[in-house]
């Protein structure tokens, strides 16, 4: 699938419902693209359990992941992205914002925040997105 750009302003899942959900404010563009990801909570005492997901849109400063049983927002995670084409590997922490549910139309999934990337983690995942913008169909915009 080729990245779109998504200009988000405010988006709140649960109003769809009619719920009083926290709003999520969001200034800079997410591109759709599945980006296959690994991550595990922190957790004192123990191994914590790796888990597989994908994002479902990704930026500079963080994206949505999908799975079934995302962690509470505040949740401390160690995130792994293996970006397209051969899989380069990008590890951060990460918090998680938000968590969807899922609704049968919408995806269950949780909202999350990068950390402390590493200076050349960073230009991979830059690098990454400005190739999905040199490749993106502006008539797709309109």
């Amino acid at each position: 699938m080729l990245g779109k750009s998504v200009a988000i302003g405010v988006m709140n899942p649960a109003e769809k419902n009619g719920g009083g959900g926290p709003q999520h404010f969001r200034n800079k563009a997410r591109w759709d693209q599945r980006v296959k990801v690994r991550y595990r909570l922190h957790q004192t005492g123990g191994a914590a359990v790796e888990q597989a997901a994908f994002t479902s849109n990704i930026s500079l400063r963080g994206a949505f992941i999908v799975t079934p049983a995302p962690p509470s927002p505040g949740t401390a995670i160690t995130l792994i992205l293996q970006l397209p084409p051969g899989g380069t590997e990008i590890q951060t922490e990460a918090e998680v914002r938000w968590v969807a549910a899922g609704d049968g139309e919408t995806e269950s999934g949780m909202g999350v925040r990068f950390e402390g990337m590493l200076p050349e983690h960073l230009e991979k995942l830059q690098k990454f997105l400005s190739e999905l913008i040199e490749t993106l169909d502006y008539d797709d915009l309109a």
